[in-house]
């Protein structure tokens, strides 16, 4: 039989009865009076009747050291959170005199007060719209009892294209600690994508409130290991099938790794698309003949390539069988024959490049569309993630290739908001590194990029589409930032560096000059490996062949 063992006190006490609290209800046990001494044991038959059992409407959790700021206009009042319910949280307030509050009005309650929950680290946990319940007050404590008048806390903005989200069998189990009871959760997705789940529970059980930000979120895919991530709740509805007892709750990724996002885009894409690999789920060799067999390496570049042949296929080698988080690799294949590719390589702080894409037929499906559309679900949510490093993405195309010139340039046409995408016209030439210049023409010099140039360009050109173009090329990068990007290559054997200077004429600065380093073969144009240079528009009329 079960044994309730009570710890030792001092003093002249009682025990009258036990109250056995298990979230949901409150089961009362009379004993008697009992005197307490140095500690008791009672016995409990198994079938015995309790004195009455209080039964709640939502199940009652112990808060596990959450400290609480609770704000109404002006009023800021400290405190912790007791104990919550997926209906109700009960706050303790510190040193605040309850009676010289005059926000609460028991006949109609603000609605307007502002609750914020933080864990031991001092980071939000949860910020929610509430309404004060009622006042609660004992010998030695007082506080607040509120409910969160809000069932949708949006993270980002809606969409009007989103990428597809999917029911799996069998579903993923979503598996994490709860941030304010400390309870092991776990329970299956309903819906998956690439920006986030939905989960169907009694809201009892699982307790989940809009707003509540959850550090650590394991994704768990059978066969394969979990997939870390944090999350946020930011709905909740009905269930569509009308279970009363259950509601869906829908989660927003906050944060995911390079890593982990393509684990689960490889799950995700070939679940509605199966012959969509993603490196380095393919053979490089058969890539190899792809190329060559689109003509995708045309002459005048596999002359570029043959004479550092070796070289390049190395670096192909670590880009696409390494799996490394700075380069990815679309591709269409069925059985061992590989139809299309799209490539995306990290080539400055913030930016992604979109590169090498070719296509042959396949069975009459437009494989090289395909391959563009999972890299732009890879893309569409991606940029969300701080551990990305990516907000913008760059391609380079000639003007006379009719399909990225209407697939690329119609989209900034149609767009026309040279703040969001644009266009620019760039030159390319060989340089030969056996030619040294031996002098700047008179009036001409450079000089590294410092903060104060590259704040008088913005201010310059701050409305401009310049703007985009320089932000894209990391022009404003923190030194910590270019740092992050040349280890993250070191990290995979790889070499990328990129030096900014400026040119000048005289007291003018006329242009901006990128020094980009990499391996042969990360870009088989070598735009990762060459001098870019930007003439600034003010300049255009003292910018010399001779000086370029």
């Amino acid at each position: 039989m079960p044994e309730a063992r009570l710890s030792s006190f001092d003093g002249n006490l009682f025990l009258a009865h036990i109250a056995i609290d298990d979230g949901k209800s409150i089961t009362v046990l009379p004993t008697g009076r009992i005197p307490v001494r140095q500690g008791l044991s009672v016995a409990i038959p198994v079938n015995y009747t309790p004195y009455r059992v209080i039964r709640r409407k939502a199940a009652r959790y112990t808060a596990r050291q959450i400290a609480a700021t609770v704000r109404i206009s002006d009023e800021e009042l400290k405190g912790h959170l007791v104990e919550f319910s997926s209906a109700a949280w009960r706050i303790e307030l510190e040193g605040a005199d309850l009676e010289g509050i005059a926000f609460h009005d028991p006949v109609k309650p603000r609605n307007d007060v502002v609750i914020t929950l933080c864990a031991e680290k001092g980071t939000s946990t949860l910020q929610a719209r509430c309404r004060i319940l009622r006042f609660w007050r004992d010998a030695e404590r007082q506080g607040l009892v509120v409910e969160a008048l809000e069932d949708a806390i949006p993270v980002f903005n809606k969409r009007k294209i989103r990428n597809p989200r999917i029911s799996l069998t069998p579903p993923p189990v979503i598996r994490f600690t709860h941030p304010l009871s400390g309870n092991q959760v776990e329970i299956e997705a309903a819906e998956i994508g690439s920006s986030g789940f939905s989960v169907a529970g009694s809201p009892d059980e699982t307790v989940l409130i809009p707003g509540l930000v959850i550090d650590r979120v394991e994704l768990s895919f059978p066969g394969v290991p979990p997939i870390a991530c944090s999350a946020q709740v930011v709905h909740r509805t009905d269930c569509p099938l009308g279970d009363r007892q259950k509601h869906r709750f829908g989660f927003a990724i906050l944060d995911i790794s390079i890593e982990g996002y393509t684990r689960l885009m490889r799950i995700l894409q070939r679940t509605f698309e199966p012959c969509i690999r993603i490196s380095p789920e393919f053979s490089s060799q058969g890539l190899w003949e792809l190329f060559f067999d689109t003509d995708f390496l045309y002459p005048d570049k596999y002359a570029l390539v043959q004479a550092n042949r070796e070289a390049f296929r190395n670096t192909h080698e670590k880009v696409t069988a390494g799996d490394p988080d700075v380069a990815k690799s679309f591709v269409y294949q069925k059985g061992n024959t590989i139809y299309a590719h799209m490539g995306l390589v990290r080539a400055y702080e913030q930016s992604w490049l979109l590169h090498h894409h070719s296509a042959r037929p396949a069975d009459g499906r437009l494989s090289g569309l395909l391959v563009l559309r999972h890299a732009m679900y890879f893309l569409n949510d991606i940029y969300r993630y701080p551990s990305a490093a990516m907000k913008y993405a760059i391609c380079y195309f000639r003007p006379q290739n009719r399909f990225p010139r209407y697939a690329f340039g119609g989209f900034a046409e149609h767009l026309n908001e040279p703040g969001g995408c644009s266009l620019y016209e760039f030159a390319y030439t060989l340089w030969d590194k056996k030619t040294h210049v031996v002098c700047f023409p008179d009036g001409w010099w450079v000089t590294p990029m410092k903060e104060n140039h590259i704040n008088y360009i913005y201010a310059r050109y701050s409305d401009s589409a310049l703007r985009l173009l320089l932000d894209s090329m990391g022009m404003g990068s923190s030194p910590e930032a270019t740092m992050a990007l040349e280890g993250a290559y070191a990290k995979h054997g790889l070499i990328r560096t990129i030096t900014r200077q400026i040119l000048c004429y005289e007291d003018q600065i006329a242009g901006i000059v990128l020094i980009n380093r990499s391996d042969p073969g990360l870009n088989f144009s070598d735009l990762l490996n060459s001098i870019h240079f930007i003439a600034l528009p003010d300049a255009a009329d003292v910018i010399t062949p001779e000086a370029v």
